[in-house]
Parts: C-alpha cells; sequence; structure tokens
C-alpha cells in the first residue's frame, strides 16, 4: 500500500499539526490554569503526538486492515477516554475551565489549511471525495467564519453568547460529521464508504495526526467552550 504525496504536502501537513499544539497551548498559557497544570498539558500531548508519529512513521496503522479491532482504534480509543477523564475528574475540570476561550475559538483557523490538504489527499487517490468540500465535508466553514467570531466577540466586543453558542454547535457538528465519514472510510470490517476509494490516507505519515490529534483537540475545544456556556455559565472568556 502506498500514497502519492509530495514532499510539500506532507511538510504542510506536519506544520499545521504544530500550529494546532501552539494554539491550544496558548489557549492554555493565556488561561487561569496553574503553572502545573501548563507544564503536564504540554508533556501529555507532546508525548502522545510523538508516539502516535512513530507509530504511523513506522506503518504500524497501514498493517492487518481487517482485524478486530482495527489499529485506527489505538488512536480513537486513547483520546475518548482521556476527554471523559478530563471532563468529569476534578483536576480535568479545574484545567478545562481554566482555558482561555478566545485561543480556543482561533484554534480552529488550523481547519482551513487542513482542508486543502485533505483535497490534495482526494487528487492523490488516497481520500475519498467525501472527505473534501468538494464531497460532503463542509468544516472548511467553521474555519473560514472562526476569525469573524473572534472579531465580533474578541475585538468589537458586540458578540453575544449566543452568537458564540449558536457557532460552536454547527462547528462542532460539520466536524463531527466529517470524522464519522472518515472514520468508516477507512479499510477495516466497519467501512461504509469509499467503496471505490477509501481512505488509506489517514494510515500513513503524518496524516495519521489528523485522527491522531487535531481534530480531537479541535473537537475538545468546542466541548470546552459548551461546558463555559452551558453549564458554568460563565463569560465568553
Amino acid at each position: 500500500m502506498s500514497i502519492n504525496v509530495s514532499i510539500y504536502t506532507q511538510i504542510g501537513f506536519i506544520l499545521i499539526t504544530l500550529t494546532a499544539f501552539v494554539l491550544f497551548m496558548r489557549a492554555a498559557k493565556k488561561g487561569k490554569i496553574s503553572e502545573k497544570q501548563f507544564r503536564n498539558s504540554f508533556f501529555i500531548l507532546l508525548t502522545w503526538i510523538t508516539i502516535q508519529g512513530i507509530l504511523s512513521y513506522l506503518t504500524f496503522f497501514q498493517q492487518d486492515l481487517h482485524i478486530f479491532p482495527p489499529r485506527l482504534a489505538y488512536v480513537l480509543t486513547p483520546n475518548i477516554i482521556m476527554t471523559i477523564f478530563v471532563f468529569f475528574s476534578e483536576k480535568g475540570k479545574r484545567f478545562v475551565d481554566g482555558l482561555h476561550i478566545p485561543s480556543l475559538v482561533l484554534l480552529s483557523l488550523v481547519r482551513i489549511p487542513v482542508e486543502i490538504i485533505l483535497y490534495k489527499l482526494y487528487l492523490n487517490h488516497a481520500i475519498p471525495e467525501l472527505m473534501t468540500f468538494s464531497g460532503r465535508n463542509f468544516d472548511i466553514l467553521a474555519g473560514l467564519s472562526a476569525p469573524i467570531i473572534y472579531y465580533l466577540c474578541y475585538i468589537r466586543k458586540v458578540g453575544t453568547k449566543k452568537l458564540l453558542l449558536g457557532w460552536n454547535i454547527i462547528s462542532a457538528g460539520l466536524l463531527m460529521f466529517i470524522i464519522f465519514n472518515a472514520v468508516f472510510s477507512v479499510p477495516s470490517p466497519f467501512r461504509l464508504f469509499g467503496d471505490n476509494q477509501p481512505n488509506i490516507g489517514l494510515l500513513f505519515f503524518p496524516f495519521t495526526w489528523l485522527a491522531a490529534f487535531v481534530a480531537p483537540i479541535v473537537l475538545f475545544s468546542h466541548f470546552v467552550i459548551f461546558r463555559r456556556l452551558l453549564i458554568i455559565k460563565g463569560d465568553i472568556y
């Protein structure tokens, strides 16, 4: 199994992953979390990114595509477990509630270059068209609207909680929709889509980071905003 993508596309996605990491850590740094929480989150995320990058580089996810559970579970399951732990443990809640919401809004900017990379992967027969903006992936709209929401809410300060909540609902929905399509397009016993072209691109380095880190951290940011606005009923900052 192989994909034909340029070195520039690969470097581009590495930079996207690093950008997502930096923007999230910016949300932690500018927030109200402790220095210890910042160091711990930095170490945990960097370790996770490194481990998944090594596994992907060693072609771990390209092997035994039809076994149960699929090897992609080694990407998805830890993300789900960690998210549940963070949102339901006292230490996790303190971390989440201290994050800087404006920075989390800006984190969605990475969705713009991600969609460009996905389109390039489609043109190189690495993913199905349904995962791109020419198919049924409209997640780029969340990325394009993020700076507008940031400007209205945090520069002009005319945006309301309802505006931010509405944007967050739509953006989270768009992301969950493409995650669903992507997961069930991967060659596995559970594949539902991509009969003509399955999603093999995300099995290769560095694109595995989309499923391992970039998409989960953006979705995590939406959950943080939901908690801030709906559960603890805090301000939009």
